[in-house]
This record gives C-alpha cells, structure tokens and sequence, in this order.
C-alpha cells in the first residue's frame, strides 16, 4: 500500500509548491491551485453554453438576456464561497474571502481569460476521463486540508471536539456554493429565478458530489485522528477486523498519506461517475465492420457504434448541415442495443423514414428538448 501512496504524496508535494509568478508577490498560489481554478472556470463556461443550446432548441432566443462577465465571475466566486459564507458563521470564523482577496482576483482573472477564449471544447468521455483523475486530486486537497481545520481547529471545544461539526461543514462547504448557483438559475441563459435545486430532486442525494464530501472528510479524520471520536472509532474497528490485540494502541497514518489515500478514492468514484454519465459501461459491438455516428460540435449525446450490413454501407449520407450521419434506411439487425440521443436529433431522422419513431421508440418522442433513452429491440430494424 505504502508502494501506491508514496508516489501519489510526491505528486501532491509538488503540486503544492507555490509558483511564479505569484511568488515574486509573496502569494502562495500553487500549481493544484491554479489547474483547479482553470478546471471550474471551464466547466462553468460548459455548463453555460449546454444550458443555452438546450434553451435555445427548445424555446428560441426568446427570455436570453445578452452575456455579462459579471454575472460569471458573481457565480464562480458563489460556487467557491457559497458554501463557506454559510457555515462561517455558525463556527464563528470569518470566511476566507474576508481576509484575503487574492484567490477571489485569481478566480476572477482565470474567469475572464475563459470566457473570452474564441470556444472551449464539449464535454467528452475522451476528454472527463482523465480529469476525472484531476478532480479527485483538487477535491481530496478541499476536503482534507482546507475544511477540517476550520473546525479541528476551532476556538470552541464544543466544535473542535465534535465530529458532527466537522461532516456538516464538509457537506455545506463542499456543496453550498453550487446549491444556491442552481437554487437562483445562475447558469441559465434567461433571467435569474428561483428553482428547485437538482440536489432536492427526487434521487438528487445519489449524486457523487454530494455524499462523498462528508464521506471522504470523515475518512480523512479517522485515518489521521483528528478528534477524539476518530481515534477512538479507529481503535475499535482494528479490534473488530482484527488488525490489532486488546490494548494495542492504534496509530494515525500521516497526514500526506492519509489524503493520497482519499484522492485516490476520489479519483476512482469520478471515474464511475464520468463512466456512468457517457454510457462507457455498455455493452457494445465489436469494431470490426462498424461505423460511428460523428459528433455534432456541442451538442452531447452519446456516439454509438452502428452496424454495418453486407453491401450497404452504413455511414454515407449527411443528415443535416454539420452532422455526419448514417443512412438511417440501412440501418438493420440490430442486437440489443441502448444509446442516447436527443430529441432534436431524433426528428431529424425520423423525417427519412415515416413511422420509425412509431414501431421503435414508441412515446419518447414527446418530450421535447430533453435526452431520451431509445433501445431498439433484439433483431428489429428500420423497415424500407
């Protein structure tokens, strides 16, 4: 184990180091600092312009109100410090932001270069995958340095010393920030108003982000006892696996270990989630004899491997402007298989063949600008 987690250490050590030119400032912003404000700030322009096409192929241009850079850095300083500016005052600290303002400017900054860029590319599994590995890093660095010494290390014993203290503001900080950015639609492209919150949907507490905050904190204190609680529950679990005699004193696992061990947990939850939202865990066709619909530049749907039958070729023909697509009229003998489309897409070939959407994919057309799922079932194609 020691094997695995020296090297993810060493990566964290360096990471950490501070950097020009902040340093020629005496600011001790970092490399992790940096990839983490770069990573957000993108992810906020994705999220803004995924929120807009949606809006705008459903509903028109009708409501969108013109672009304002204020309204984006308001929201990326909401979704960093949101969640902080709600628990500061119930653990009787200030918040970050009121002592400093370097890493507010610096969120700003990296903000502005961002949205100013000509494009950012759509979210892709060739692309998330691999950030997921970076997200683990960046959220391990917030939920095992940043947040438990806000609490640990609090003036009041009664907070310091309680481990309830310590999982509700991991919860509230961790997640606060883009609660409220849902909660007021600051992502949208219309005028702000209130809606419900994905988080209190129905299932909105399966999400990753949410529950691994209190998850991994709580890991992080066990693993290095920083409460009384934790060091006590540590020492009762090795009695029960076994690891340790009666009376053994169990010892902490340094602090550097102790988070490369949750960013690596981290790392691989990001994956799943990053495998589950593209649809990588499906089953699909050999590559031998197959084509790939083309993507359609921003638009996210799932590419899906089409069969190729004998003497037809499965991918000859443009179904509209921009979008490379299959002949939709060869495609045949299919073998149970599961893709995602949007509505939009789905229209457009349905215009090629009348009737389609009736035999196959039944009253999933009725939901206009959302991702519907389509399975076709085993050995049933689009008829001539």
């Amino acid at each position: 184990m020691s094997g695995l987690l020296s090297p993810l250490a060493g990566v964290y050590t360096y990471s950490l180091q501070p950097i020009a030119p902040f340093t020629w400032f005496g600011w001790g912003i970092s490399t992790l600092d940096v990839v983490a404000t770069v990573r957000l700030c993108v992810v906020l322009r994705q999220l803004r312009e995924s929120m807009f096409k949606d809006h705008v192929s459903t509903k028109g241009k009708s409501n969108v109100e013109q672009t304002s850079f204020v309204r984006s850095a308001v929201t990326t300083l909401l979704v960093v410090y949101g969640g902080e500016a709600v628990a500061a005052p119930f653990l009787n600290v200030p918040p970050s932001f009121m002592i400093s303002g370097v890493v507010p400017a610096l969120y700003t900054i990296i903000q502005a270069i961002v949205d100013y860029l000509p494009s950012v590319p759509a979210p892709s599994a060739e692309t998330e995958l691999p950030l997921s590995i970076v997200d683990g890093f960046t959220r391990a660095y917030l939920l095992c340095n940043l947040i438990p010494p806000v609490v640990t290390a609090n003036p009041s014993t009664l907070i310091s010393s309680s481990p309830w203290s310590l999982l509700v503001s991991s919860l509230l900080i961790a997640n606060g920030g883009f609660f409220m950015t849902n909660l007021f639609s600051l992502l949208s492209p219309t005028s702000l108003s209130v809606q419900t919150p994905p988080e209190l949907l129905p299932y909105g507490w399966t999400t990753t982000d949410l529950w691994c905050a209190p998850v991994i904190t709580g890991l992080y204190a066990l693993l290095t006892h920083a409460q009384p609680f934790w060091a006590d529950l540590h020492a009762v679990l090795s009695g029960v696996l076994g690891s340790t005699s009666v009376g053994e004193i169990v010892k902490p696992l340094d602090p550097e270990s102790a988070r490369a061990v949750c960013a690596f947990i981290l790392s691989i939850l990001f994956v799943g989630r990053t495998t589950k939202n593209f649809g990588l865990w499906k089953k699909q066709f050999p590559q031998s004899r197959t084509g790939t619909i083309a993507a359609v530049t921003g638009l996210d749907f799932t590419d899906f491997l089409v069969h190729r039958t004998q003497g037809k070729d499965s991918i000859d023909k443009a179904i509209w402007e921009d979008v490379s697509c299959f002949n939709i009229d060869n495609l045949v003998d299919f073998l149970d298989i599961s893709f995602t489309i949007r509505y939009d897409m789905a229209m457009r070939c349905f215009e090629l063949v009348p009737n389609a959407h009736e035999e196959l994919f039944g009253d999933h057309r009725a939901i206009p600008g959302r991702f519907v799922s389509l399975r076709l079932e085993q050995n049933k194609g689009l008829g001539h």
